[in-house]
């Protein structure tokens, strides 16, 4: 039997994809799929056939994935982007791209950035992340070496998997690791950007959102999440991030959504109006603002989360 043979493809049987769109290996696995699985590029002309969720911004009211916008995954794709993905019952991919096009707040010149590796079924033995990586790492061979962010969410469950397979933290901040597999060993060693480090953003007390329009719905709980910080008594600033440049040089180690209070970065993460009046309650604001005396009667520690 030919290896490839889209009627195999439980998932784009009928699609008409071409030879040069795929690529295309097969492992054996019956106790997960019942058979062959095949490996496959996601491309500007497949992607309609197999859109892939934003798995870092979950809708935070019922965890759901949003979509990227058509758009923003085109203007990825034309910077490098690769998307690799499995043909399993369920959604699993790997998504990397050049260092220097990630929209992360890194400084990694040379590298290959891993944005995603997501294998939505169970994977207790860590096959289906591992033949990921694996053809990520093949794809990058020639370059200086891989590298991921991870942050409080993911850090106990995939720090061990990347350590596995070679990986070694780099560089930490509070919530975040640098993770990075050196294939030159004489490269230079990739960190944060200085941005992240030395934010300077104004301290005027305002919320500050930094945002890259990604998806429709994340657009709207951005909206969302303005009128609950308007409510709480907080002035907000929207700012929208048009290029790499802008996300690296945000102050949020994630890049793409950073949320800032007091000149301070508060977190990277979708808010419900529940989970910003936790956030409040976690901060110290009689040191904030102390022109304010006492307004504020929650002595807690800072939270970067």
């Amino acid at each position: 039997m030919d290896r490839f043979d889209p009627q195999l493809n439980h998932k784009g049987a009928g699609k008409n994809f071409s030879l040069h769109q795929f690529f295309i290996w097969a492992f054996y696995s019956p106790e997960k799929s019942g058979g062959i699985m095949c490996l496959y590029t996601v491309t500007a002309q497949n992607f309609d056939l197999n859109p892939i969720p934003c798995v870092d911004l979950q809708n935070p009211t019922n965890g759901k994935y949003f979509q990227y916008n058509k758009n923003w995954i085109m203007a990825r794709f034309k910077e490098g982007l690769t998307i690799k993905m499995l043909d399993t019952p369920t959604t699993s991919f790997i998504e990397y791209v050049p260092a220097e096009s990630s929209w992360r707040g890194i400084l990694a010149p040379g590298y290959t950035f891993i944005h995603h590796l997501f294998v939505e079924e169970d994977d207790a033995d860590h096959q289906l992340k591992s033949e990921l990586l694996r053809c990520s790492e093949q794809d990058s061979k020639d370059t200086n070496g891989m590298l991921t962010v991870l942050d409080h969410t993911n850090i106990e469950t995939l720090a061990p998997f990347y350590e596995m397979h070679g990986f070694s933290e780099i560089a930490h901040l509070p919530g975040f690791v640098l993770m990075g597999k050196k294939f030159i060993e004489s490269a230079k060693v990739p960190t944060f950007a200085l941005s992240v480090y030395e934010y300077s953003h104004d301290k005027s007390h305002d919320v500050i959102i930094s945002y890259a329009d990604q998806s429709e719905f994340i657009l709207y709980y951005l909206y969302r999440m303005k009128m609950e910080f308007e409510r709480l008594g907080f002035q907000v600033k929207m700012r929208k991030l048009e290029s790499i440049s802008d996300a690296r040089q945000s102050g949020s180690p994630y890049g793409t959504l950073g949320i800032f209070l007091d000149g301070e970065f508060l977190s990277h993460r979708l808010m419900n109006e529940t989970q910003i009046e936790e956030l409040i309650g976690t901060l110290d604001l009689n040191e904030m603002y102390p022109e304010v005396h006492n307004l504020y009667d929650a002595p807690h520690h800072r939270s970067f989360y």
